[in-house]
């Protein structure tokens, strides 16, 4: 009787594992949501790192923000959205903050592969008009550096007969 017990309170944990692992993982939409934010914060550290150069971008990245601020915000609000899931409401804007900061960190630095002039050009083409939040994914895809998304990727399911 004691090793049914154990066992099913060996199950219960796993399961309870298993569940919080599930729970912290990062959907496709999250995913790419925390690229358009990664582009987002990219263009705004790299734009005051570059700002006393020749190749000043900040008047291109401020009305990159002024021309997609709803779609900056909608990409924002379902990373925010993951914290919630992940850390509740209370939790979620410290969440939030620290995951914000932690990839302005990495831009503090410098770009990995591009520099002042490369990023020139990419606020160019980003102020020119409106986008959406798929266009703005591709120019994330191409220019970003990958954050590591603590929980990694959800677990897709395909339906079978």
């Amino acid at each position: 009787m004691i090793r049914t017990g154990k066992a099913a309170a060996l199950c219960a944990l796993a399961a309870t594992m298993i569940s919080a692992q599930a729970q912290a993982c990062w959907t496709n939409a999250e995913q790419d949501a925390a690229k358009v934010a990664n582009l987002n914060m990219m263009m705004m550290v790299s734009a005051l790192r570059c700002r006393n150069g020749a190749d000043d971008f900040l008047a291109d990245y401020n009305r990159f923000v002024k021309n997609n601020n709803p779609v900056i915000g909608s990409q924002n609000a379902a990373v925010r959205s993951h914290f919630v899931r992940i850390n509740g409401a209370k939790g979620a804007d410290a969440a939030m903050d620290k995951f914000i900061i932690g990839i302005a960190n990495s831009y503090g630095g410098g770009h990995d592969r591009l520099g002042c002039g490369q990023l020139k050009a990419v606020a160019k083409d980003l102020s020119r008009s409106g986008h959406n939040a798929g266009s703005l994914l591709a120019i994330a895809k191409e220019n970003v550096d990958e954050v590591a998304l603590a929980g990694g990727n959800c677990p897709v399911n395909i339906a079978s007969r």
